[in-house]
């Protein structure tokens, strides 16, 4: 760009990291002295529990092992990402990892800016060293904060439900799944085959019907006279509540009683999720199938 002299200048954009409580100095002209930045804003955010080189409990749930996790931000952060890693990790990769099913997040309180995780898977065994990396999303870029090594111990409850008291949370209250609808209905369309060879079967308007069998559980199905490995046997697309880790799954699976995220499977985390509307479902697993949508789109029937 060119001032009213003729003189030529040049805008940069930077992205910096900055730990709290460091002073940030911007040269704002060649040849001036530099001033503190004041128009700048950081966002800081803080993980209260696991402490670094600390332990924590860990307890056990359908043969997996999950901790708790907690910690507090500012105002502009929209969402805590957070995964436990096995071993001691350095570098934390720049945004979450996309499709890894540990991966979980979360809303800050919009009162208390506080954040919680009640149950954040950890691999492999316990009494040794994991790593805990969390992001933050201000809806422009992802900033990973620095990893912290800990040490799970196995339990019959995590910290948080020990220690409840050390971690007074004001956190926004669970979903009334109450007036969930009978039926939602999602099209698909554009599935072609990759490893297998009848992934167009996926093809279609879609309508799940809630299934009053299963109890408790909150569980929609649809059954195909066909599946994309055997042309000659029924699949099913089931639209599923997960109470572990909070998310709604919707998974084309051979049988309704497959685990979830062995197949192709989509999700959407209960504290997005709109019981009367429209939700969308991102691609979390596929394992090379089929090639199919990255987002389907749910709405009441």
């Amino acid at each position: 760009m060119q001032d009213n002299d003729g003189n030529a200048s040049i805008r940069i954009r930077l992205d910096i990291s900055v730990h709290p409580g460091s002073n940030v100095i911007v040269d704002h002209q060649a040849g001036a002295a530099p001033k503190r930045a004041k128009d700048l804003h950081f966002y800081s955010t803080e993980v209260s529990h696991p402490t670094p080189g600390g332990t924590t409990q860990a307890k056990q749930v359908n043969s997996r092992w999950y901790i708790c996790v907690y910690g507090n931000t500012e105002t502009g952060i929209r969402h805590i990402f957070a995964k436990a890693y096995d071993g001691s990790v350095t570098t934390a990769p720049v945004e979450p990892p996309s499709g890894d099913m540990d991966v979980l997040w979360t809303r800050p309180n919009s009162a208390t800016k506080t954040w919680k995780f009640d149950l954040l898977p950890v691999p492999g065994n316990m009494g040794v060293t994991k790593t805990l990396i969390v992001w933050t999303d201000n809806g422009c870029s992802y900033s990973a904060q620095t990893p912290i090594n800990f040490t799970p111990q196995s339990s019959t409850s995590t910290y948080c439900e020990s220690y409840s008291g050390v971690a007074p949370l004001v956190l926004p209250q669970k979903q009334d799944w109450a007036t969930l609808p009978e039926r939602w209905h999602f099209a698909v369309k554009g599935c072609s085959n990759a490893s297998l060879y009848n992934c167009n079967c996926l093809n279609g308007e879609w309508v799940l019907t809630r299934d009053r069998s299963a109890g408790t559980e909150l569980l929609w199905q649809r059954m195909l006279n066909t599946s994309i490995a055997d042309p000659s046997k029924p699949s099913w697309w089931r639209l599923l509540f997960n109470r572990v880790d909070g998310f709604w799954y919707l998974e084309n699976v051979s049988s309704l009683e497959q685990p979830t995220g062995t197949s192709i499977t989509y999700r959407r985390h209960e504290s997005a999720w709109d019981p009367h509307g429209a939700n969308v479902m991102l691609l979390v697993t596929n394992h090379g199938y089929c090639q199919v949508p990255e987002a389907i789109t749910l709405v009441p029937a």
